[in-house]
């Protein structure tokens, strides 16, 4: 109600300035926009001609106006301002087999009518034969047809893209809006703080049984949380595996579980960090995609307890920087990836929607391309050896500690003269997220 309220404001001219997420960039037609400011660098080349599309539209001149801040991307084009301007659109991801996904397909289709498992590939009558024994579709000889647990399962469809959310509900039980997991679980850990509509709540409970985290208003306006997470990852089954820009990997199925233990205090303005503090650990479990990357191992010091501590950071950053990378190298949005790495060279990257989106696989067949950005970012930053300009993210597990931009450089440089590793497992201790 409230964003209808806006657009039609805003439509009519009674509001002159909407300042507003990327979903305004879609299926907004008004004339007299004349003017837009990009805050943040659009993900891909695609959404920047998305978002600047909507100024200019009746022929009069448009003003866009981008804003470059203090992240890996954004130095990057201050470096490179010439590519900035001689992009070309992206590859699409798509996984094609995202099981959360198409078993909805598969139930909206028998809720259209009977579905026979001749209609379909043998992974859609997997399928079909898999919701029917948990009781969402019925079998009538050859054929299926949706069950009222089957359509009540439907009603969890979602147009936000995802049947897994969160509804963020204010202690008053006014509903604000929704978060899909598990960014939820980041975003809506108890006390973290929560920026809705120009106005600041802080988490009171995240109940991931109901679905539902319970904030309340808080005068805390250049505050903000970053979540401090463990992170396991099971590679479940093989799919693929091979070699990419001369790193083995192994690419399949994955079980991610983040245990959210804290949260670190920041100001907002600044990214100054006030404090940390632990909360009870709340837990939570989804399948994907992802692949397991075995990188070379460049000694970094003769002392194994220094040259340990040294490879932990440089495999930190260097898993931190080609994520970055990604959202040049195949359009990746900043949410699209997550990762962990381990000390012994393992860096293991993952799609972070449930049942995969496919930036995985586009990463792995333009690996090279995000090896040699990635290299850029950490080699054209002035900083003494990390910071937000190059390896540092929004969403690192440990409150960017343990990293050095550096190393991230020795590492990729050995990666692109030729130096080899082999492909062993995700080892069994505990990595850094």
């Amino acid at each position: 109600e409230e964003r209808s309220r806006v657009e039609e404001g805003f439509r009519r001219g009674d509001i002159k300035v909407v300042i507003a997420t990327p979903t305004l960039e879609l299926g907004i037609d008004i004339g007299d926009v004349d003017a837009a400011v990009l805050a943040t660098v659009p993900p891909t080349f695609n959404r920047y001609l998305q978002r600047i599309g909507r100024v200019g539209r009746r022929g009069q001149t448009g003003y866009v106006v981008q804003i470059l801040g203090s992240d890996p991307i954004s130095n990057y084009y201050r470096n490179y301002p010439l590519e900035f301007f001689s992009r070309a659109p992206e590859p699409l991801g798509l996984e094609r087999r995202n099981e959360e996904v198409t078993r909805l397909h598969v139930l909206a289709m028998a809720a259209d009518r009977p579905v026979g498992e001749g209609e379909l590939d043998a992974y859609g009558a997997s399928l079909l034969r898999a919701l029917a024994a948990e009781g969402f579709l019925q079998g009538l000889g050859r054929f299926y047809r949706i069950t009222p647990a089957g359509r009540r399962k439907l009603e969890e469809l979602s147009l936000r893209g995802s049947p897994h959310l969160v509804k963020i509900k204010r202690i008053d039980g006014e509903v604000l809006g929704h978060r899909e997991l598990p960014l939820a679980l980041y975003e809506l850990h108890p006390e973290a703080v929560y920026m809705h509509g120009g106005s600041t709540y802080v988490v009171k409970s995240l109940d991931l049984g109901k679905r539902v985290a319970l904030v309340e208003p808080v005068d805390a306006e250049d505050l903000a949380t970053q979540a401090l997470e463990d992170m396991e990852p099971e590679l479940v089954e093989v799919e693929e595996e091979g070699e990419a820009a001369g790193v083995p990997y192994q690419f399949g199925d994955m079980r991610i579980r983040i245990t959210v233990r804290g949260y670190a205090l920041k100001r907002f303005t600044t990214d100054e960090t006030l404090g940390e503090y632990p909360i009870e650990p709340i837990s939570y479990e989804f399948k994907t995609k992802g692949a397991v990357f075995y990188m070379p191992r460049p000694l970094f010091s003769p002392n194994e307890a220094v040259d340990w501590e040294e490879r932990a950071k440089g495999y930190h950053a260097t898993e931190h920087v080609i994520i970055s990378a990604a959202e040049i190298a195949v359009g990746a949005a900043k949410t699209d990836l997550g990762g962990i790495s381990y000390p012994d060279g393992v860096i293991v990257v993952y799609d972070s929607h449930i049942g995969g989106n496919g930036t995985t696989r586009l990463l792995i067949r333009s690996f090279r391309r995000a090896l040699e950005i990635a290299l850029k970012i950490v080699k054209g930053c002035d900083c003494a050896d990390g910071c937000p300009k190059c390896v540092f993210s929004p969403y690192c597990g440990n409150n960017n500690k343990m990293l050095s931009r550096r190393n991230a450089a020795r590492i990729i440089e050995a990666v692109l003269s030729g130096a080899r590793a082999e492909a062993v497992e995700i080892p069994a201790g505990r990595g850094i997220a």
